[in-house]
């Protein structure tokens, strides 16, 4: 989730009107700096409040060590119960990302990665049955990531006839483009502002519908 294309941060699109209801009551941190450029060792990261060559989880076929105290083993003296909704992928227990969490949900079924639209309602649930309780909840989706497919309630993009119209627009694709170009068995492809535009409203629309 970029920052920019949030109106907390000045965007000038509504994406999140619920996140920036909140920030006008809440502290909204102006600098914030990720210990990866990917999901995996940063969410290592957050969950053990180390950097990446700390913790050392740096690729899919490692797994955090059971020697490292997480977030959720630190709020357990404390009286919390720890809960975690994941859309699976780079938020999944095979990565040991469960350690210390009392419940741990991380099955997407046949699909590779999980959506709010399936997180939430099993969410809710447990909420409404825990709410008197100390708790800890976790939720992660990938609403927010290739492809971008999420529905556009406003169906701004039905005038759309560029050179994506009909395409996935997943990492496939996305890794074509170079320099303002998109490469591809034709050769490359000057992108127009139309494409350019297409492609960001496409990552708007998952935002707003996560």
């Amino acid at each position: 989730l970029r920052a920019d294309h949030l109106e907390t941060y000045g965007y000038p699109k509504p994406t999140e009107p619920n996140i920036n209801r909140l920030a006008k009551e809440a502290f909204v941190f102006e600098l914030a700096v990720a210990q990866s450029n990917w999901t995996l060792p940063s969410l290592a990261s957050i969950f053990t409040s180390k950097h990446v060559h700390s913790h050392g989880l740096y690729a899919r076929a490692e797994r955090v060590s059971e020697r490292e105290l997480t977030l959720a083993e630190a709020l357990k003296p404390a009286g919390y119960r720890t809960v975690a909704f994941t859309g699976g992928l780079d938020m999944s227990s095979f990565y040991g990302l469960d350690q210390g969490f009392d419940e741990f949900f991380d099955d997407t079924g046949d699909k590779p990665m999980g959506s709010f639209r399936e997180i939430m309602p099993k969410a809710l649930k447990w909420l409404a049955a825990n709410k008197r309780e100390r708790f800890f909840m976790f939720l992660d989706s990938y609403d927010i990531h290739p492809p971008f497919d999420k529905p556009d309630a406003a169906g701004k993009h039905s005038g759309y006839n560029g050179i994506f119209k009909g395409k996935v627009l997943d990492y496939a694709l996305l890794r074509s483009f170079k320099d303002g170009e998109f490469i591809s068995g034709a050769g490359k492809t000057v992108l127009t502002e139309p494409d350019l535009k297409y492609i960001n409203d496409r990552y708007d629309a998952g935002i707003t519908y996560a």
